[in-house]
């Protein structure tokens, strides 16, 4: 069992270490990247802190305090990452510091520990598997409902920022909403998993095993999400995305609840919107952003999404999809592109991925655009034969 439990630590807090690192200590690294870093390394404190009670090194009891403190500052870096990789300026301030008052405050457990007797301080590390001191069961407690508190608001907040993406990109894909959604569901599985784990069974199988392996799943798939769709910037590339997702922030601050535009207006700058697309096709480019087709026109973002939204109905995505649709249905009816395959028919109409194509597709049509392929075929020879 012994063996067991240190080859688990042992890959446990060298997985995080390695993988952290890896994003640490890359160049001109942008500050999101190293709070992600932080996030990803902090439970090692976890498997250490664990490992020695387990072993009962009884004068590393130091390190539960530690354990506590790196845990209770997750909710708020997690939090503060969201923000960032939102687009929202996150400072160095009282405010932003009172967010981690409960993880400085942890230290008070150390004085207290010291503070008792010796035979005292003996009896907590040999019944820390057993029979649990009182104020380590409601840490846990404590620490959970803490963290989960954190990750529940970060969703709510990416929920809403997934619904002003649809008024301002053609595509989810250009702001990392997908992955930000991973990362926090995955954090609150891990919780969800960690928390009644800890808190009822409490013993070495929860605390050095459960739970670390759920943490190493939970950390290569982090890092392999991250750099799959491409979350991971430098300090320029960083800049770079903050520019292109700062529409949102105008957004969030001017909506038209009490429109000034005549419907004369709004008629006249749809007609003028409808003309720009029919004569250009900007559909064509998967990365067609609303900032794009406001400097054609020469309008402001806000007032093309207002008049899409009143003579449409539709938000910028769903108005770009739309002719994006069209044009994917009259390259599948034509003849010529018979032999076509159909991830080029998407690529080619300004979708960006084929997935992305095929439930847009199927949505919009109820066929997927193989059977509407074939459907055409079939009403083509019935024409033909009628």
């Amino acid at each position: 069992m012994d063996v067991v439990i240190l080859v688990f630590t042992v890959f446990v807090v060298g997985n995080k270490l390695v993988l952290s690192s890896l994003f640490l200590l890359r160049k001109n690294n942008s500050l999101p990247v190293k709070v992600l870093a932080i996030i990803l390394l902090l439970p090692a404190c976890t498997a250490l802190s664990n490992f020695f009670m387990y072993k009962k090194l009884y004068d590393l009891v130091w390190y539960v305090q530690l354990q506590f403190v790196a845990i209770l500052a997750m909710g708020p870096l997690t939090y503060f990452y969201i923000q960032m990789m939102l687009g929202e300026k996150v400072k160095i301030d009282l405010y932003t510091l009172a967010h981690f008052i409960p993880s400085f405050a942890a230290f008070y457990l150390l004085p207290y520990h010291y503070s008792l007797p010796q035979a005292q301080q003996k009896l907590f590390v040999d019944n820390f598997y057993g029979d649990q001191v009182w104020y380590v069961y409601w840490s846990n407690l404590i620490l959970g409902f803490q963290y989960l508190t954190y990750a529940i608001v970060s969703a709510v907040k990416v929920h809403k920022t997934e619904k002003i993406i649809l008024q301002f990109y053609s595509s989810e894909s250009f702001v990392k909403i997908k992955f930000l959604k991973e990362f926090l569901y995955l954090n609150l599985i891990l919780s969800l998993v960690a928390l009644p784990t800890s808190v009822i069974m409490g013993n070495e199988w929860s605390d050095l095993i459960i739970v670390p392996v759920c943490m190493v799943i939970y950390t290569f798939y982090i890092y392999y999400q991250s750099m799959n769709t491409g979350a991971i910037f430098d300090k320029t590339q960083y800049n770079s995305y903050l520019e292109n997702i700062a529409p949102m922030k105008i957004y969030r601050e001017e909506r038209y609840l009490h429109s000034r535009m005549s419907e004369k207006e709004v008629e006249d700058c749809f007609a003028e919107i409808e003309e720009y697309f029919a004569a250009q096709q900007p559909w064509l480019d998967s990365e067609l952003k609303l900032t794009h087709v406001s400097k054609e026109l020469q309008l402001s973002a806000h007032k093309v999404s207002e008049v899409i939204n009143r003579k449409a109905g539709l938000n910028f995505n769903e108005f770009v999809n739309n002719y994006r649709l069209e044009y994917a249905k009259s390259l599948l009816e034509n003849d010529l592109n018979k032999s076509m395959k159909m991830e080029h028919v998407g690529l080619d109409s300004g979708f960006n991925t084929k997935s992305n194509f095929d439930k847009i597709f199927k949505e919009k049509t109820g066929l997927t655009p193989s059977e509407y392929r074939k459907l055409h075929e079939i009403s083509s020879k019935i024409r033909a034969t009628g």
